[in-house]
Formats: C-alpha cells, structure tokens, sequence
C-alpha cells in the first residue's frame, strides 16, 4: 500500500492511501484524528 499525502488550496492536507489493483474505489470518510490504519489491519 502507497500513502501520500496532497496540500490542499487552503493548506489543509489530506492522506491518500493506495493498494492498487483494478477493483472499484472506496472513499473511507473518518472524522479526526485518524491513525492511518487501514480497517482491515485492525
């Protein structure tokens, strides 16, 4: 898995993760703070 993180306009960041593959997205929307793990890690 690929994790990136973007800058956003307003200087906010937003962490994108990525494990590839051909399947549908999955948009995973969490509130704050958020540790990075995947829910299947857990």
């Amino acid at each position: 898995m690929t994790a990136r993180d973007l800058t956003l306009g307003d200087g906010r960041t937003l962490r994108v993760h990525d494990s590839g593959g051909d399947g549908f997205a999955v948009l995973w929307h969490h509130g704050s703070p958020q540790t990075g793990c995947s829910s299947a890690s857990r």
